[in-house]
């Protein structure tokens, strides 16, 4: 009897450190009862990217506890928003950087490719660098509601937004045997790898807000 009640006295000790996930995160420790995710603000030289964030954000911390997500921010108490913006390094020539080319040509097996073009360089490893702005706000439209309660910036961090892309060439074979090398590294490829990249980015954000 006395070995079964030290065992359930461990068990009870080792889980005491434990919470169930989305149980305690930032909005319930500042009384936030609802909250709004804005579309990403894009200050990127990346037109369409900014679109996958908001959304990403958006089911990741849908499974929170006790924390609604509503469309437009209203003049209840107890809400905030979700503000973010993609921004290019300092340096905005430094947010896609070429790490590594390829030359093309007859000599390295893309004749029948290429044609009667001369050689070229292509780029085969790519390495983007941006970051995303993520700031909350508490009470957003306090300072012009009756209750007199002012805007609070309950959490601000800088989320980097990193990835790397590689380019696998093929040789491509027309009828007419002027075809052109097989580029992958296309637009949609890098739409789907920032895509990849925002899920990251969200559930990093999740954790930060569930300490």
């Amino acid at each position: 009897m006395n070995i079964l009640k030290f065992i359930i006295f461990f068990l009870l000790q080792s889980c005491a450190g434990y919470k169930l996930i989305g149980e305690t995160n930032i909005f319930k420790k500042h009384g936030v009862r609802s909250i709004v995710i804005e579309q990403t603000k894009n200050a990127s030289s990346f037109s369409s990217a900014s679109r996958f964030f908001a959304n990403t954000i958006s089911s990741e911390l849908s499974s929170l506890s006790e924390v609604n997500i509503q469309n437009t921010i209203g003049y209840v108490p107890n809400e905030a928003v979700i503000v973010t913006e993609l921004s290019s390094e300092i340096n905005p020539s430094m947010s896609k950087v070429v790490e590594a080319v390829k030359f093309i040509d007859k000599t390295t097996g893309f004749g029948d490719s290429i044609g009667s073009r001369a050689g070229f360089y292509v780029n085969s490893q790519v390495r983007y660098n941006l970051n995303l702005n993520v700031t909350i706000i508490k009470d957003p439209k306090g300072s012009i509601r009756e209750t007199g309660k002012k805007a609070e910036v309950i959490f601000k961090k800088v989320y980097p937004v990193t990835f790397q892309m590689n380019n696998s060439l093929q040789p491509v074979s027309a009828a007419n045997r002027l075809g052109i090398s097989n580029y992958v590294m296309n637009k949609s490829v890098e739409e789907k790898a920032f895509e990849l990249a925002a899920k990251d980015v969200a559930a990093s954000l999740r954790r930060d807000l569930e300490h």
